[in-house]
């Protein structure tokens, strides 16, 4: 699990490159063409990402206090900035106990790996997961609030990478690429049914919104999404080549520093393009999530990120530097963050 996977990269390169131009498309979403597109998106993107981090958690590693510690550290620089842009340049009222857009993700990766451990000795604890993401929406108590709901909707496809025997993924790999075609267009069948059928919003039912009081319906949306994302899933694992790929693998490899530093950007896409058609807002969009995600996914932005989080780190265990020398490196990182960020 150590040693780099150009299969599980590209997945993630696919998946980065996902959540930058849905994120670029969020606020244009009045547009009915937009608004479709980032349906599409968000009916598997994030399930897909979960699932990826479940598989890779199955490390120590992933598991011990420094890799947690240093996702602690990446939430805080990114919920931390998106909450001082609410306070001085939007000019309301931050909240300090829900997380700002993406930042939801990284909190919730921390709470998975505390809790899996434990709940990994439970046996069918993927199908209770299941179950209870589905019944959450019906209690409006479990809401944004530290990512509580987001943790127990998207939980089921942790585990289920979690759980993924590597003979399995090992199968897979041996599959024809076409074979990915089968269910993607069974995703899309099922995608397409459910809307009309529904008429509920699969961002809402994959994000854990409450579901109201049309029970029935609103469960049947939630378990077809599911179903979506699942399959969905499958199509990018049996369509994933295992060969580098030149950027795409790179993109997956630094997939975290995207991100983490994707988000104020793409948080200033909407009003400049105010007005435009939604053709040229979609041809845009794809157009600036390119250069966003190489640069943003190059080895210099990734490693420089990754030298802050190190940095960060060290500062609390104080293992290899002094506290001096530590507090020295955070204030240097941190004012070239805000050099290069401030201006966006």
């Amino acid at each position: 699990m150590t040693v780099r996977s150009a299969y599980w990269d590209n997945i993630k390169g696919v998946l980065i490159a996902l959540v930058v131009l849905g994120h670029y498309l969020w606020d244009l979403q009045s547009n009915p063409l937009i608004n479709a597109v980032v349906d599409a998106i968000y009916m598997f993107h994030m399930p897909a990402f979960v699932f990826v981090s479940g598989y890779f958690s199955r490390s120590e590693h992933s598991r011990g206090a420094e890799s947690l510690l240093k996702l602690l550290i990446a939430f805080f620089l990114l919920d931390g900035y998106l909450i001082l842009t609410e306070l001085f340049i939007n000019h309301r009222q931050p909240s300090l106990i829900v997380p700002y857009y993406s930042a939801w993700y990284l909190l919730a990766l921390i709470g998975w790996r505390l809790i899996t451990p434990v709940v990994a000795q439970c046996r069918g604890v993927l199908l209770l997961s299941i179950a209870v993401a589905i019944f959450a929406g019906f209690y409006p108590e479990i809401d944004l609030r530290f990512a509580a709901v987001k943790i127990i909707v998207f939980a089921p496809f942790f585990f289920a990478g979690y759980f993924m025997p590597r003979s399995t993924v090992e199968t897979i790999k041996q599959k024809s690429r076409c074979l990915g075609l089968i269910p993607a267009a069974l995703a899309l069948l099922i995608g397409i049914a459910a809307h009309e059928q529904f008429h509920i919003d699969d961002q809402e039912l994959l994000s854990g919104c409450y579901l109201g009081d049309d029970g029935l319906s609103s469960m049947l949306g939630r378990i077809s999404f599911m179903i979506v994302a699942s399959l969905s899933i499958g199509a990018l694992m049996l369509g994933s080549p295992d060969r580098r790929i030149p950027l795409l693998t790179t993109l997956g490899k630094n997939s975290l520093a995207i991100y983490v530093l994707h988000r104020p950007i793409t948080l200033e896409f909407a009003p400049i393009m105010s007005g435009r058609s939604e053709i040229e807002l979609l041809i845009a969009a794809v157009i600036c999530t390119l250069p966003t995600s190489i640069v943003l996914g190059s080895n210099v932005v990734a490693n420089g990120l990754r030298a802050v989080l190190d940095t960060c780190a060290e500062a609390f265990t104080l293992e290899r530097r002094s506290l001096k020398h530590s507090l020295c490196w955070i204030a240097v990182m941190t004012l070239a963050i805000l050099i290069l960020i401030l201006p966006i």
